[in-house]
């Protein structure tokens, strides 16, 4: 049986802040969150504290996270609605990145990303399946960039109100 959550208007939170938009802002604090969450779950003394109620939460908001997808179409065919978003750049010199580098699963998209990309930068090129736990991936100064990237991608600005991330995450995909 799936953990049933409801919007609420004051919380959870993780260090006064709203842990959908950590989502994008701070995943490493959510990821750290979500290793405790797993195992103060497992202890069943806890399953009745407040903290056990925002570790299920977490847990679900993490499993949600990866499951997202992006509404924009494939900017290469658009046809398809995108599946990947790729990354110029290193560890050393930073990152860019944004809608207009996705594409859908399509070789023939792909690898004219890849072409696309080639023609736009000398940096090293990459291409990231959409999902948040990709941020773990990059250096712990670009993965708020990458957080940005993916707010772009799933059309989430900064300014969204809290009810439109929450059912961001919590509608169906």
């Amino acid at each position: 049986m799936e953990y049933k959550v409801e919007y609420d208007p004051t919380g959870p939170t993780i260090q006064r802040r709203f842990v959908e938009e950590l989502m994008f802002d701070n995943y490493t604090l959510i990821n750290w969150f979500y290793g405790r969450a797993c195992e103060r779950v497992l202890d069943a003394s806890a399953h009745q504290s407040e903290l056990y109620k925002k570790d299920r939460y977490v847990l679900l908001l993490i499993k949600k996270g990866e499951t997202r997808k992006s509404n924009l179409d494939c900017p290469q065919c658009g046809i398809r609605k995108i599946l990947y978003f790729s990354t110029l750049g290193n560890s050393i010199t930073g990152y860019s990145g944004g809608s207009e580098f996705t594409c859908c699963d399509d070789a023939r998209c792909k690898e004219r990303l890849r072409a696309k990309a080639k023609e736009t930068a000398t940096a090293s090129y990459a291409l990231h399946r959409i999902s948040f736990s990709v941020i773990l991936s990059f250096r712990e100064n670009h993965r708020q960039k990458i957080g940005g990237v993916l707010r772009e991608i799933f059309e989430i600005p900064k300014s969204t109100p809290k009810k439109k991330v929450f059912d961001f995450f919590f509608s169906k995909p």
